[in-house]
């Protein structure tokens, strides 16, 4: 594919049109199956020691969103078993997530060193202990080191989510293997950066909001977030049955948002 193909046809905040629109004409699915998702996080939440649970659960609720999503576009009237219709792929997927996972802490590890280096292990176990250990941070390190490691951090982050972004889409809706979707993928990160940047920080003001509203708005701003991608995601991989990916107007041509 070349790769001028893997620029988004839709910009992020027309996505977040397209994810408003789905979720809301789906209200009880979306929003239902989020109420579930949070009822059993928090209760695993609540048990020493289960955060590997909390994470495949993240995992298993993006899966479902995208699946619903991707259903919503194929039929008029979605049901709840379509939020998994992914499953088949379970072996596949869950594999995927942990070279993610691998693939995050083999990029951080740079800075991770550097703080060991420099603050040295005492830091690391006063972190675990709770929030002393930023105490020890501003006591024992210089402002100059504080701002470069918050770069470092930050730049690594935002480097991991644009090269990854279609990373999980890529494996659930396409038979690419684990290498062929890492590298597509990164291939649409390359193209896109500024688009996904603004992704990012549409998602992070949802967030907030969905926060401040008492934290029930969350409810409704994880299933935007999670379509908003989708919908970016389905502009240049197209449904494979009905190749149709612009659910707002007979547009052809790609985005050139940034």
């Amino acid at each position: 594919m070349d790769t001028r193909d893997l620029r988004f046809r839709i910009s992020p905040s027309e996505a977040l049109t397209g994810a408003w629109n789905t979720t809301f004409a789906h209200f009880g699915i979306f929003i239902g199956f989020s109420i579930l998702y949070f009822i059993v996080a928090f209760s695993a939440g609540l048990i020493p020691y289960l955060n590997i649970l909390i994470n495949l659960l993240g995992f298993v609720f993006a899966c479902s969103l995208y699946s619903g999503f991707d259903a919503a576009q194929k039929v008029t009237k979605p049901d709840f078993g379509s939020l998994f219709l992914w499953t088949p792929r379970f072996g596949k997927l869950l594999l995927g997530y942990l070279v993610y996972i691998l693939l995050v802490v083999a990029l951080l590890i740079p800075a991770i060193v550097l703080m060991m280096i420099t603050l040295g292990a005492d830091f690391f176990m006063k972190l675990a202990a709770g929030p002393s250990g930023f105490v020890y941070i501003a006591q024992g390190a210089s402002a100059t080191f504080l701002l470069g490691l918050t770069i470092l951090v930050l730049a690594g982050a935002v480097m991991i989510y644009v090269l990854t972004f279609a990373f999980l889409f890529l494996l659930q809706f396409r038979d690419y293997s684990i290498g062929e979707a890492l590298r597509t993928s990164i291939a649409v990160g390359r193209e896109n950066v500024g688009a996904i940047i603004w992704f990012v920080i549409i998602s992070i003001g949802l967030s907030i909001l969905g926060f401040l509203a008492c934290g029930l708005g969350l409810l409704i701003a994880v299933p935007l977030i999670y379509g908003m991608q989708f919908h970016m995601l389905r502009s240049i991989f197209p449904n494979e049955e009905s190749n149709q990916w612009d659910f707002m107007s007979d547009k052809q041509q790609p985005n050139d948002f940034l």
